[in-house]
């Protein structure tokens, strides 16, 4: 019996850390205040700002287009910017791994 209640007893200490590192856990108690300023500050990570359009949230980029001096608003809704986020997090880890060529130990043939 008494070879148990240490198992136990780990659990039971464990699992509100385990919860608390859960991100849908931490995202779900964030008031929408909260949630705003994370994704305004995701939407600028990758170079999007913060624009209401019809009453939606959006995020917005300014591109220049090739060979004009014309710009072109794009904007995207909230499932493409954390898409968007998401791929530029998986190039700069990927970026960061030896062997990749874009860091210093590829070497060119």
């Amino acid at each position: 019996m008494r070879h148990l209640i240490a198992p136990l007893l780990a659990l039971a200490l464990l699992a509100p850390v385990a919860y608390a590192s859960d991100p849908a856990a931490a995202e779900a108690t964030k008031t929408p205040a909260e949630q705003a300023k994370e994704l305004a500050r995701k939407a600028a990570s990758v170079g999007y700002k913060v624009r209401t359009r019809q009453g939606i949230t959006v995020f917005c980029k300014t591109e220049a287009q090739v060979g004009t001096r014309f710009t072109n608003e794009k904007c995207i809704n909230e499932t493409e910017l954390e898409e968007t986020v998401q791929r530029a997090r998986d190039m700069k880890d990927n970026m960061a791994r030896p062997g990749v060529c874009g860091n210093a130990t590829c070497s060119g043939g």
